[in-house]
């Protein structure tokens, strides 16, 4: 949806909306990662008593062995095929801007894309044969600046995604997190300079530490109201994105972690009030 009046946000304010969103998204990360590195020792203590007793085992060779191959395949195979994408609708698209984020640690591997044009977004994240964690944020998204005397929008969007998730772990940890929601960044209508985040409404799609889960649904309700003002522009995402870990295998233990998903997002409609 464009804006109410005439005017247009400043050409380069996408990439201070950029910046903020990858601060934003990198901190969530960074978290993350601290927070496991504080259970780590516990959880560490526990597998190596089970470890010791397990250790030599040729059945559990035989079953981490097995564990260490299916992760191999689902790790490689929607690697390859998640980024591309392919439009499952045709519409006139209302989205002026599209925007990803994504990092990993040692063994992790990520891709996504998004494509504004037709609404599609697509991500595949994997935590690697060896130690490793991969995140993946995509998004699209629009601007709207209120008319004088407008005090409220609401937001719709009904994407349809697709999405398979699995952990696989023997005497070790793996875990995966999938989420998709609604942000609405504030921004200075005289300098583009941001203001506040007004929405970051989140929905999860899977959370998972042990298992292999797909899903699917054609018209995900997502729907938010905020108070706005016309003296302000408002920048929309609808956003969709994932998370994984694992600590990788050995000849007697292990865990790996991926996802994919792709979402389409057929229209996003705002009103004011």
């Amino acid at each position: 949806m464009p804006a109410e009046t005439e005017w247009e946000p400043p050409a380069d304010f996408l990439e201070k909306c950029g910046a903020r969103l990858n601060a934003m998204f990198q901190k969530e990360f960074e978290q993350r990662l601290a927070e496991k590195k504080d259970n780590l020792p516990v959880r560490n203590a526990v597998h190596n008593i089970q470890r010791k007793l397990t250790k030599d085992d040729k059945n559990v060779e035989a079953l981490v062995k097995d564990l260490t191959e299916k992760s191999r395949r689902k790790g490689k195979s929607p690697l390859e095929d998640s980024a591309q994408l392919k439009p499952l609708t045709t519409y006139v698209p209302t989205f002026h801007y599209n925007w990803t984020w994504n990092t990993k640690t040692n063994d992790g591997e990520v891709r996504a894309a998004v494509d504004p044009t037709t609404g599609n977004m697509s991500f595949s994240i994997f935590s690697g044969q060896d130690s490793g964690t991969a995140s993946s944020r995509v998004m699209l998204g629009t601007y709207i600046r209120p008319a004088v005397g407008k005090t409220w929008i609401q937001v719709f969007a009904n994407p349809s995604y697709t999405q398979n998730n699995w952990a696989h772990q023997w005497l070790s940890d793996s875990s995966t997190h999938g989420r998709m929601g609604i942000k609405i960044e504030e921004f200075n209508a005289a300098n583009a300079a941001p203001v506040r985040t007004v929405v970051d409404k989140i929905s999860s799609l899977w959370n998972t530490e042990d298992g292999d889960f797909s899903a699917a649904n054609s018209a995900y309700p997502l729907n938010v109201m905020a108070p706005v003002t016309s003296t302000n522009f408002y920048v929309v995402w609808v956003w969709a994105g994932g998370d994984c870990d694992g600590d990788g295998w050995s000849t007697f233990w292990g865990s790996s972690a991926g996802a994919w998903a792709r979402i389409t997002v057929p229209s996003m409609t705002i009103n004011t009030y």
